[in-house]
């Protein structure tokens, strides 16, 4: 085909084709580029935000909609607050199940023993918690409610305060009424600030002191640690399944921050309850109860809303005076990525414990990644060698526990101290890689203006 002949059949077949006035030559249309820019444009745009937008909840992992990953095929993380916010990459989202309840599960090695926060059920049935118990008089108020609409609750008292003599008499009464008493620790204390030894005594005290008020040699099997913030640390479900703890128990719905028609709202089968017992709290109770048990849901227990068996109480042979707690196995520290959505572990602690000695981080470890650990962390990297972001990836704690670690010798910086010395943190039972101070003597100096 003659070359004006191709050109002229190339026309015909186009859709989108200008033609010249008479007189001037047919110039060629900038239509079919701005097409092809706006494609290549939209493909680029959907290539950035489509799976960030199927996610939900901003890169968050949806509740509903969650299969489980075995541990072993995803990356480790630990600690991970709920939250909607967007997780680091190299922080994973801990895996969710709801079959058979829903479960928060940190990806990790094996170890952690389940957290409940929601049975996943369809029966018109919750679980009403109350913790702390510093009033007595309003536990007694909220048995009353219990009895008047045949509602069973779940106790977590702070186990000092069940030695009070203002609460020797509603504990026995909750106990003859078939309530269910899980541990809340003996002090309230954070146990990712505390040496292993402090933290078994927090949970086995609470318990024993429960036993010496109702008289009998009573076995909890849930944990619920202070503002749920220790639910995530391996070292804490370690020592509680060697307990014979079924797990940690968390909450769906927070009570105590609730309005009367938030309650109502709220309520769905599997929800659980946190509530304690202030005046607000008991007014809060005062309408709730009456309310779920008007629109026939049944109160249960935790066990019974998760299908164990009712906790143990059988005749105190040993003398409770004479008990002392299991000795904690020896935690095993394993280089998991840390980071400023990682707090409240005893990972974080040892982590701070290590900067300390070697003069990057100032402040007494308290477990929590916040704003100086992060920037402790990246001083050290930059002293280390290695890219300054400010997360402790595995690669950065194994130069950090090793021998020669660089130490900040900048103006300015503490001096490389001791782990023994670090505020009143206790560094026993060392992890292993961490089993004594290192001899953090003379570096090179670290310009620690380079990383903010």
């Amino acid at each position: 085909m003659p070359v004006n002949n191709r050109n002229n059949a190339r026309n015909r077949k186009s859709p989108a084709r200008t033609y010249a006035r008479p007189g001037e030559r047919r110039k060629n249309s900038p239509l079919p580029l701005i097409v092809i820019a706006a494609c290549t444009l939209l493909a680029i745009l959907l290539a950035i935000f489509l799976p960030r937008s199927c996610s939900g909840n901003d890169g968050a992992v949806p509740v509903s909609a969650v299969v489980v990953t075995p541990a072993s095929t995803v990356p480790a993380a630990t600690g991970v607050a709920q939250s909607a916010s967007v997780a680091p990459t190299d922080t994973p989202t801990p895996v969710r199940t709801v079959d058979p309840y829903l479960v928060i599960r940190p990806v990790a090695d094996e170890g952690y023993l389940p957290i409940f926060e929601k049975a996943n059920i369809r029966e018109n049935q919750i679980c009403i918690t109350v913790d702390d118990c510093f009033q007595g008089d309003n536990l007694n108020a909220i048995l009353d409610l219990c009895e008047a609409y045949g509602a069973k609750i779940t106790i977590f008292p702070i186990g000092k305060n069940t030695v009070r003599e203002s609460l020797y008499e509603p504990l026995r009464r909750a106990y003859e009424m078939g309530m269910e008493f899980e541990n809340h620790s003996y002090n309230h204390s954070a146990f990712y600030r505390l040496s292993a030894e402090d933290m078994a005594a927090e949970i086995y005290n609470a318990n024993l002191a429960l036993s010496s008020v109702l008289g009998v040699d009573y076995q909890m099997h849930f944990m619920r640690t202070r503002g749920g913030d220790n639910r995530y640390d391996l070292r804490t479900h370690q020592y509680l399944e060697k307990l014979g703890y079924y797990g940690m128990a968390h909450w769906s719905v927070d009570g105590s921050k609730s309005s009367t028609e938030q309650l109502a709202n709220s309520l769905s089968p599997g929800q659980i309850y946190l509530f304690h017992t202030t005046d607000s709290d008991l007014e809060l109770l005062s309408f709730f109860i009456p309310y779920a048990a008007a629109q026939g849901y049944e109160m249960l227990t935790f066990t019974e809303m998760f299908g164990y068996p009712d906790n143990e109480a059988t005749e105190i042979t040993t003398p409770l005076t004479e008990r002392t707690p299991p000795e904690p196995d020896p935690y095993v520290y394993e280089y998991k990525t840390l980071s400023q959505s990682t707090s409240y572990i005893w990972d974080v602690t040892l982590l701070q414990v290590r900067l300390y000695e070697l003069g990057f981080l100032q402040d007494t470890p308290d477990g929590v990644y916040g704003h100086n650990t992060f920037m402790a962390v990246g001083y050290f990297q930059l002293a280390a060698g290695i890219e300054a972001t400010g997360v402790a990836t595995p690669e950065t704690q194994e130069i950090l526990f090793s021998d020669d670690a660089p130490a900040a010798t900048a103006a300015g910086t503490a001096s490389p101290t001791p782990a023994s010395s670090a505020g009143n943190v206790a560094a026993s039972p060392t992890p292993v890689h961490t089993t004594a101070p290192r001899n953090t003597g003379p570096e090179p100096t670290v310009d620690l203006t380079l990383f903010d």
